[in-house]
């Protein structure tokens, strides 16, 4: 890949990584806060761009070289901590709060994704200590578990996920910032529990995975079907609808518990840990009737995790029976989180107080500018519109309806207002009654016809250059 085609330089990410510091509950949202998400964030597309291209991934091995991966996953669990406790305690949000506070709640996510390119490496999981390790299987469990309790419908009717753009436009309208607030809360929250079902694929030893990895596979959350009969799936971080035909076929996500589930029940290491009790016994042996001809065709391991179930089926187990694990006094458990929980037990409360008076002296153009720093980088069309990472505009590539869509002009055009005299041309400008006169304005329109993708939307399918 050529230096052009980089979206952060080698040694612009090592100079990122390197200052890379945890980042207490008191700092969210702070000024260094915003710094680091904006470093995280790059990282991350870098990541993602370079396992798309398949080439060199140097933000991988940077973390590892500057040690930093306790860092991101210290910086995770404070996040999630301060969702989980001090964000409900938030009101009376104003402009500059509502923004900084969604930066807090998608920072999260964006530390997951990352972590979730990194996992992709065996050395990188073998770098950690068990101690991190177990840290990422409890903050996984907890997504996991999170994704397994609620309701199927409060996806349907909470989220924008399913809703035509129509309807997306009234909801806004009419939401409070609070209520918007909570509903990016629940997506991200999706998204991020999503992406722990791969993650803990790669690092899971304790817990008891294997059922949660079934209660996944009965009742998918990435599988949706609308009320005029028609399929979605989630994969690659976004909604994509599927024709009937296909919907045997296997995406990357449904996939992920199926390659937990070979792992937990072929390999002896993991049996050898796991105390099979008929309760368990019967619960496993619920997801045999999935393994037809058509699943062992695309995933041709899971004949072994066939094979085990015909034998467990007819194994009588002892339910007097005591495992050596049973019998075990001592073992890690996670010691971050619960230092963190002990050390702002009391203090939730102030902490949503002082960050909403932190937030009234902030300037919102700044946190524009933040946004147009972060985004405004060669190449971020083309990872988005592959989908290799984050969440990606859908292609006619990932639609079921192969037939050739009808052009039609789009019913309105998104312009990208920049100063003309600055180099990289900015894709954010904030204007308001301060700036608007004294600022000159250049609106530039290039339409270049090799670059045009099929868009689709509600309303149907049009070609965007």
């Amino acid at each position: 890949m050529s230096h052009e085609a980089y979206m952060v330089m080698p040694h612009e990410a090592e100079y990122m990584i390197e200052n890379l510091t945890p980042l207490p509950l008191q700092s969210m949202g702070s000024a260094e806060f915003m710094r680091l998400h904006g470093d995280v964030e790059k990282l991350n597309l870098q990541a993602h761009q370079s396992a798309k291209l398949k080439s060199d991934n140097f933000v991988v091995e940077s973390l590892l070289t500057f040690k930093k991966l306790p860092v991101l996953i210290y910086n995770l669990l404070a996040n999630e901590l301060w969702k989980e406790k001090v964000f409900p305690t938030l009101a009376d949000y104003g402009d500059a709060a509502s923004m900084r506070t969604y930066f807090v709640l998608y920072h999260e996510a964006v530390l997951c994704n990352l972590l979730e390119v990194s996992f992709y490496h065996e050395h990188v999981v073998e770098s950690l200590d068990d101690e991190t390790l177990m840290e990422v299987v409890d903050y996984c469990m907890r997504k996991i578990t999170w994704l397994i309790q609620t309701p199927r419908d409060v996806f349907r009717t909470q989220t924008t996920f399913h809703k035509s753009g129509q309807d997306i436009v009234r909801e806004l309208d009419t939401a409070s910032r609070a209520d918007e607030l909570r509903r990016q809360w629940l997506e991200l929250e999706f998204r991020v529990s999503v992406q722990c079902v791969t993650i803990l694929r790669r690092v899971l030893d304790k817990h008891d995975a294997l059922l949660s990895f079934v209660a996944l596979l009965e009742n998918p959350p990435w599988t949706y079907k609308a009320p005029d009969n028609t399929w979605k799936k989630f994969d690659h971080q976004k909604w994509t609808q599927v024709a009937p035909c296909d919907l045997l076929q296997i995406t990357t996500t449904e996939a992920q518990p199926w390659i937990a589930l070979y792992f937990l029940v072929c390999s002896k290491a993991a049996r050898d840990q796991y105390q099979l009790t008929s309760f368990r016994k019967n619960q496993v042996l619920r997801v045999r009737k999935y393994l037809n001809d058509v699943m062992l065709d695309q995933l041709p391991l899971l004949a072994d995790v066939q094979r085990f179930l015909d034998e467990l089926a007819i194994v009588q187990l002892n339910p007097n029976a005591v495992s050596a694990a049973a019998k075990l006094v001592m073992e890690v458990v996670p010691v971050i989180r619960t230092a963190l929980v002990r050390e702002y037990r009391a203090q939730y409360t102030q902490l949503g107080v002082a960050y909403l008076d932190a937030c009234a002296s902030i300037n919102r153009q700044d946190d524009m500018k933040t946004l147009a720093d972060v985004y405004n980088m060669d190449g971020l069309d083309d990872l988005l519109d592959s989908g290799g990472g984050a969440t990606s505009f859908p292609t006619d590539q990932n639609q079921p309806n192969q037939t050739p869509p009808v052009k039609r002009s789009p019913l309105s055009v998104n312009l990208v207002i920049s100063n003309h005299d600055h180099h990289h041309m900015q894709k954010i400008i904030a204007l308001d009654d301060s700036n608007c006169d004294s600022v000159e304005q250049c609106v530039i329109c290039d339409v270049v016809l090799s670059s045009e993708t099929v868009v689709d939307t509600t309303d149907g399918k049009y070609f965007r250059s």
